[in-house]
């Protein structure tokens, strides 16, 4: 993975759980609604099963912790910081809005997608990124950006929003 996914994962993890944590309880409010909703119709829903106790948020932050601690991080390399400043200074995909480190993370992943080719690994290769801002259409499908399609095609990279998506199309679950 690219050197930087450990700290951005580190710096946003704790914010991500509690929101998710506080979509849990809302769950949980919302089914009494439901209750009470039904009940005035004189229908009876089945017993509803508490989502937030059971913990989910706690235990997918656990699984996140360890398949990131299960990766292998990427040594900053020359070569692509070097493309990543290009990136940035001409204004080009994911660098579009001025920021370098999404330049970073793709330029590191091209460059391993192009060294595992030229070796001659045939599998697929997914760039997973939930940053559809820089790397998607804005459309409903939200397909890998026009801008990045001929570098993505170089290499036979696909792009893939979640983990589960990419696990999904690689018939991995």
């Amino acid at each position: 993975m690219p050197e930087l996914v450990p700290g951005e994962f580190a710096f946003h993890a704790d914010r991500i759980e509690k929101e998710f944590e506080g979509w849990l309880e809302v769950h949980d409010t919302n089914r009494g609604w439901l209750d009470e909703v039904a009940s005035s119709f004189g229908l009876t829903l089945p017993p509803p099963t508490q989502i937030h106790p059971i913990g989910l948020h706690s235990a997918l932050r656990a699984i996140a912790v360890s398949l990131l601690s299960l990766a292998v991080v990427l040594d900053r390399d020359q070569i692509s910081l070097d493309r990543a400043v290009e990136r940035l200074i001409a204004r080009r995909r994911p660098s579009h809005k001025k920021e370098i480190k999404d330049s970073m993370n793709l330029e590191q992943g091209l460059e391993l997608g192009s060294r595992l080719r030229s070796g001659g690994f045939s599998d697929r290769i997914a760039f997973i990124s939930s940053n559809t801002d820089d790397y998607a259409t804005k459309t409903p499908s939200l397909q890998l950006h026009p801008d990045l399609q001929a570098e993505f095609a170089a290499i036979s990279m696909e792009y893939f929003t979640s983990l589960r998506a990419a696990c999904g199309a690689l018939k991995l679950l």
